[in-house]
């Protein structure tokens, strides 16, 4: 999820990381500045042993008061019913810092479009969202329930489903160009607005940068 993939290795081609599906190559370019030591930990969670080759590039830099971490958060699947229409909160961040990116993956078990929720985005004191998009599809780059792959530099659909994106899509958006400054809480929803009435819920996981 971190690298923009997700389920599996997806090609990926955005600005702050990549995949080289064929190679089994994870690139992340965010910048993560530290004032005194860096670590990195990888942890196997399956019953398989890990391998893996890990390449860290760092130049020195002043480090100061004003210095922003660089922090992700994820958030593990929950199901949604697709009626009434609410929201899924993606994401709840508390103290100063700027929204970058985000991905959301979703497990589709019908063939109805899913996205038709708004993405709203309340900022510190907000008694109405700073941010309210006019759907999912516009939020991510493209119109109406599109199957199409594709992995650009601040946007991409890596994974989709069959007709009206049946079974499992991963998109992801870079806010590079245009970051999210808050000063004290941020808080990211996506409506849930599925065509199709059911009892049958929708998965969304997802991560913030």
């Amino acid at each position: 999820d971190f690298f923009g993939t997700a389920p599996g290795l997806q090609p990926v081609n955005a600005l702050a990381f990549g995949v080289d599906a064929q190679r089994g190559e994870l690139v992340s370019r965010w910048p993560m500045p530290f004032a005194r030591e860096l670590r990195f930990v990888l942890i196997a969670t399956g019953s398989e042993a890990l391998r893996a080759r890990l390449e860290v590039r760092s130049e020195a830099q002043r480090f100061g008061p004003d210095s922003l971490l660089f922090y992700a958060h994820w958030h593990a699947p929950e199901r949604h019913p697709s009626e009434p229409n609410h929201e899924f909160t993606l994401a709840e961040l508390h103290g100063d810092g700027l929204f970058v990116g985000t991905l959301l993956n979703v497990a589709n078990p019908l063939p109805a479009w899913w996205g038709e929720g708004d993405e709203k985005i309340w900022i510190d004191r907000d008694s109405f969202p700073s941010f309210f998009g006019t759907g999912t599809e516009d939020y991510f780059g493209y119109a109406y329930c599109s199957n199409e792959r594709f992995s650009e530099s601040y946007i991409g659909q890596t994974l989709s489903g069959e007709r009206q994106n049946f079974g499992r899509s991963s998109l992801y958006r870079i806010h590079a160009a245009d970051p999210i400054r808050f000063t004290s809480r941020l808080r990211f929803e996506l409506e849930v607005v599925h065509w199709a009435k059911t009892a049958e819920p929708v998965a969304l996981d997802g991560l913030v940068y």
